[in-house]
């Protein structure tokens, strides 16, 4: 499948729900991928037009993240993810639908109404997920490490000591169980995330874009521009300057015919 989220967004680090807007069918995608899953049918973007909203767990979710629950719920891994056709998942989509209604609508409090409905979302498709695939142990230990990340990324991090520390697994073994569960290496992850910190800052700070970079885990400016450029496809200060309006929590678009 040639489609990429990419070439609708620039956001880095979203949780991203797509609903066809004819069929009701629904693609739900993890943080760290561009790319639809392979069971999306063709159909699914042949003439039809879908509607996208994209969202970080950590900026909409902030508040609950004390939870060890919540924090599990919000760190499913990739295998959870995937294409939802309606007539098989009937009450996700049902749910699907109250979200993008509540944002179309905006009304007073629509933000916590999708907040509470995201939640309920993200426990269906969980209670959908078969319990074959359900995580192994190893799968729990990168689910540890993607929250030590989260919390920690604005330190200087070592791929070494979250093998050790974390999953008690060796460099290498570990670099290959984040690439096959999270489909992108643990250094990826990691710049793509302080990436995408760095823009919510451009967006809702008036800091300098030096501090911006230190205070996402950049040692160095020049780093922080190349990743920066890498992932979004041109430099801070021209970003900021074609994102200069607040933005909410949620961000959304539609393509299509």
């Amino acid at each position: 499948m040639q489609t990429t989220f990419s070439e609708i967004s620039n956001l880095q680090g979203a949780v991203k729900i797509g609903r066809c807007l004819s069929t009701g069918d629904l693609v739900f995608l993890p943080e760290t991928t561009n790319r639809f899953p392979e069971e999306v049918p063709v159909e699914f973007f042949n003439n039809l037009s879908y509607e996208y909203l994209y969202f970080d767990p950590f900026l909409m979710f902030n508040e609950l993240l004390n939870s060890k629950e919540v924090q599990k719920i919000l760190f499913i891994l990739p295998e959870c993810y995937g294409f939802f056709p309606k007539e098989q998942y009937t009450d996700i989509c049902f749910i699907a639908e109250l979200i993008f209604n509540e944002f179309h609508r905006k009304k007073a409090h629509y933000e916590d109404a999708i907040r509470g409905l995201l939640l309920s979302l993200i426990s269906l498709i969980v209670r959908n997920f078969p319990k074959e695939n359900r995580l192994k142990k190893s799968d729990s230990q990168i689910q540890t490490v993607l929250l030590f990340i989260h919390n920690n990324y604005a330190d200087k991090l070592s791929v070494a000591d979250m093998a050790k520390d974390c999953c008690n697994m060796s460099e290498s073994h570990f670099r290959r169980k984040f690439v096959e569960i999270m489909h992108i290496s643990p250094l990826d992850y990691i710049n793509a995330l302080r990436i995408h910190k760095a823009c919510q800052l451009i967006y809702h700070s008036e800091m300098h874009i030096n501090e911006i970079a230190q205070s996402v885990g950049f040692t160095t400016l020049s780093s922080f521009n190349r990743q920066f450029q890498m992932l979004t496809g041109t430099s801070p200060t021209k970003w900021r300057k074609t994102h200069i309006n607040p933005v909410s929590q949620l961000y959304y678009t539609v393509t299509g015919s």
